[in-house]
């Protein structure tokens, strides 16, 4: 097991699945602890900090629309507290809507352009 990452503190937004979820494992392996900022997804996000944990590092998983800016500054401030620093944070939350532009709400639209930025 590579520790080159020990003693540092990461987040990974998305983080209960697909490349989010390997990203999480991949840091822990390393020796980082995480925290996982998920939207929906909390128990998908539980079970991955349990595979995370398996390598001796804290992680653990805050609830968290990263469309939303107060719900993002309450999930940094959580992690903050919890780490004290910060050293890595992984911009992986994303979605997609199937459907041209041209035929998309503005709420969805905004939705998607604010997730995903």
């Amino acid at each position: 097991m590579d520790h080159t990452l020990k003693g540092k503190h990461a987040v990974v937004t998305g983080g209960s699945r697909g490349i989010g979820e390997a990203t999480v494992l991949e840091l822990a392996a390393q020796g980082a602890s995480v925290a996982l900022l998920v939207n929906s997804s909390v128990l998908e996000g539980e079970a991955v900090a349990v595979r995370a944990r398996e390598y001796g590092v804290e992680c653990f998983v805050v609830q968290c629309d990263v469309a939303n800016p107060l719900e993002v500054a309450g999930a940094f401030a959580e992690v903050s507290e919890r780490f004290g620093s910060l050293e890595i944070c992984v911009n992986n939350a994303g979605m997609v809507h199937n459907a041209a532009a041209e035929d998309m709400s503005f709420e969805e639209w905004n939705h998607m352009i604010s997730t995903n930025l």
